[in-house]
């Protein structure tokens, strides 16, 4: 038995989400590459592989057709899908008539990716304001000042790529 995190053509064949019931070789190049690109942001390369999973996929995906394509474990998938919705990256839906939980990538998942950004930015700027508020080294406050200077230009970005995304979504046909 091989690499059961590797996607082969005998895993993805029954996926009914995609074109064709599998994916192409790009396809599973893409789905590897994103589960190394998320891997090097902190995630895990599991979560990155669900998530470009369900980018290709042409609608929800269920709990066992990402686990049969992928060729990983329901608790891998359980943990994986957990940290991506905290992300707001993807959503769990219910089907009628089914016991299992579907996945999908939602249309506003980049804003809602971009505002976590943006809060975590104030939640370590808060940190900081505490530490400058109560330390009293000016060596020290002089660091914690670049610190502070540092996460506010990315707060500022942060809220500019947001203005930009919400525009173009906006902007889209309905």
């Amino acid at each position: 038995m091989g690499d059961r995190r590797a996607l082969s053509d005998e895993a993805t064949g029954g996926a009914a989400g995609f074109s064709g019931g599998a994916l192409s070789a790009n396809e599973r190049r893409f789905v590897e590459r994103m589960g190394q690109q998320t891997q090097a942001h902190g995630l895990t390369r599991t979560a990155g592989r669900i998530w470009a999973t369900l980018i290709l996929a042409e609608g929800p995906l269920s709990s066992s057709e990402l686990t049969a394509t992928l060729g990983i474990s329901k608790g891998s998938l359980s943990t994986n899908t957990r940290t991506l919705e905290l992300l707001n990256i993807i959503e769990r839906r219910s089907v009628s008539g089914q016991r299992q939980d579907f996945f999908v990538v939602p249309d506003n998942a980049y804003p809602a990716l971009i505002e976590g950004v943006a809060r975590r930015l104030e939640s370590a700027r808060a940190v900081v304001a505490e530490a400058q508020a109560t330390i009293e080294r000016p060596q020290v406050r002089a660091r914690l000042a670049k610190l502070d200077r540092f996460y506010a230009l990315q707060h500022e970005s942060a809220a500019a790529l947001l203005d930009k995304l919400r525009a173009e979504a906006g902007a889209e046909p309905g």
